[in-house]
């Protein structure tokens, strides 16, 4: 049995995946893909995505930001790239491990929430209130902010996979 010996990079270089050994044969990505959000449009929205794969978990980003004219922004909800792990953990209460941000740009303001899965194909874009115990509620086009050009929408989840 020959023992892995790991790579010796030089300070400040990247280290690929390949480089990794088995690591690297379960790591997969950075895959772009975009996402369908609804209830989050304007005459020319940019939406941009990526997820990487590591064995049975789905890691992905999301920059969706607002372009001109009229802007539509309501229970926003957003597909995923790969089907979510489907026995019986995925339900329209479950969360992983997710950050949304809205940046108001405006008002250089930013807030910030959760991803809620709505089935394995779909998540909810959540907005944690400032009051009680941290509530989530739902966006709307004056939640968390009065949308406008160039408002911005950022997601990062991980979740199981099948």
């Amino acid at each position: 049995n020959k023992m892995y010996t790991p790579p010796s990079p030089a300070i400040g270089s990247l280290i690929q995946a390949s480089d990794i050994g088995t690591l690297g044969a379960m790591l997969t990505g950075p895959t772009a893909f975009t996402p369908t959000l609804t209830n989050f449009s304007s005459s020319s929205p940019t939406i941009t995505g990526h997820y990487w794969m590591m064995g049975n978990m789905c890691h992905v980003l999301v920059q969706a930001k607002l372009g001109t004219g009229t802007i539509t922004v309501g229970n926003i909800t957003m597909t995923l790239p790969v089907p979510a792990y489907t026995t019986g953990l995925i339900t329209d209460s479950t969360f992983f491990s997710s950050t949304v941000g809205f940046n108001d740009v405006s008002a250089s303001l930013e807030y910030w929430g959760l991803a809620r899965f709505v089935d394995t194909n779909t998540v909810r874009i959540m907005r944690s209130s400032l009051s009680g115990a941290g509530t989530l509620i739902t966006t709307s086009s004056s939640n968390p902010m009065t949308w406008a050009t160039l408002d911005e929408l950022s997601v990062a989840i991980t979740y199981p996979i099948a």
